[in-house]
Formats: C-alpha cells, structure tokens, sequence
C-alpha cells in the first residue's frame, strides 16, 4: 500500500511540474465547407383551424327582410415540419476531406482550431 502512495505522489508531481512546463499556440484557420447536410426528424403537429361561409335568407311575407349570417365550424388539421437537430460539415482542410456535426449551419466555411503544446523539460 505504501509504494502505491509513492507511486501516486510521484505521478502527480510529475503531471504538475510537466503542465508547468507547458506552453500552448493557439491558431485559427479557415477551411472551406464542401457540403452542409442538416440532421433531423419529420414531427406532425395538431393546428386549429376555422372556416367560415356567409349566408343570404330573405324572410318575411309582405316586406322582405334580408339578413346576412356567418357560419363557422373550427376543425383540427395536421402539418408537418422537419426539425432539424444537427448539420454534419464536410470540409477541405490541407487537402483532406473532413466531416464534423455542428449545431449550426456554418455557411461557405469554417474555422478550424489549431493547438501546439511545447513542452520544456529542464
């Protein structure tokens, strides 16, 4: 048990003094987007609707009375949307095609991340 807290100790000391030494480069740059194809489902949702017609009645014996009514009845239609969740990104970088899921449509292109870790070990 003893060597294995010597062992952990030695590990962690190691991990500490290695990011100590460590130096990061962060770079951008751009790539152009090949293709955007959008992820998603088809959801059918309930809408209520109303149609209403206009009616004409004459009534009345000797003088004619014309009254004019709307009749409406409200209905329930569905519709269908496509919800879109995701876009899966085929991009060109450094002449190799790449494919990333993004949340968002990126348009013609799209930033990529570079990290350069430098380590300085003494």
């Amino acid at each position: 048990m003893r060597n294995f807290k010597t062992i952990s100790i030695a590990f962690g000391v190691l991990f500490a003094v290695t990011n100590a030494f460590a130096d990061e480069f962060v770079s951008y740059e751009i790539a152009r987007v090949v293709k955007v194809d959008p992820i998603g489902n088809m959801k059918a949702y309930s809408v209520p609707r109303m149609s209403c017609t206009n009616t004409e009645s004459v009534q009345g014996a000797g003088a004619p009375v014309q009254t004019q009514q709307q009749k409406c009845i409200s209905y329930s239609d569905r519709e269908f949307r496509y919800n879109v969740i995701a876009f899966n990104v085929t991009f060109e970088y450094r002449g190799q095609v790449r494919t990333v899921r993004l949340d968002h449509d990126p348009g013609n292109t799209i930033n990529i991340k570079t990290v350069t870790r430098v380590y300085a070990i003494e």
